[in-house]
């Protein structure tokens, strides 16, 4: 028996101990392998698919959906070889109706090509939700099918957000 509770405090102590670094993934895997450190001054930087993904999970898993930092844009980005029609794979868009983006995206005056969203539900687009945040100087180009809300930058630009200097090229059904 007491082999047994032991074991059961070990294994619940390592469970405990891991709980975390899943917690801080997200965080940790955007904001330790990003220039900058989230200030006007020196804004996280994204560069690859990877950190654009790891941003939007960042955002998505983010309960002020990253109020006050700044990110920048710092090459263009080819979405088209992991999200598209013929492996079924549609891109998850940043903020959502939990976790609305909240801080200030500057897209560098580069562009993020090949979007891909199919038979999203509501707010599709790069971004899916912005309440109070700021996109400027990004170019979009993809295709985009879904639900209510659809844009080809943002799906619900609400109350408070703006989007400056920004373009999309493509199809926006929904």
């Amino acid at each position: 028996m007491k082999r047994r509770i032991l074991s059961l405090t070990v294994v619940l102590s390592m469970v405990l101990a891991m709980i975390p670094a899943f917690s801080l993934t997200a965080s940790a895997a955007f904001e330790g392998a990003n220039g900058g450190n989230g200030t006007d001054g020196s804004p996280y930087e994204i560069n690859t698919l990877d950190q654009l993904e790891a941003f939007r999970e960042y955002i998505n898993a983010d309960d002020d959906g990253g109020s006050g930092e700044y990110f920048k844009l710092t090459a263009p980005i080819d979405m088209s070889a992991k999200y598209n029609a013929e492996n079924s794979t549609s891109w998850t868009p940043i903020g959502n109706a939990s976790n609305k983006f909240q801080g200030t995206f500057d897209g560098g005056n580069f562009t993020i090509s090949g979007l891909y969203i199919n038979n999203k539900p509501f707010y599709a687009g790069l971004f899916g939700y912005s309440q109070g945040g700021t996109i400027k100087n990004l170019a979009v180009s993809g295709n985009i099918a879904s639900g209510s809300w659809a844009g080809g930058i943002v799906g619900d630009n609400h109350s408070g957000s703006s989007i400056k200097n920004c373009y999309y090229s493509g199809t926006v059904a929904g």
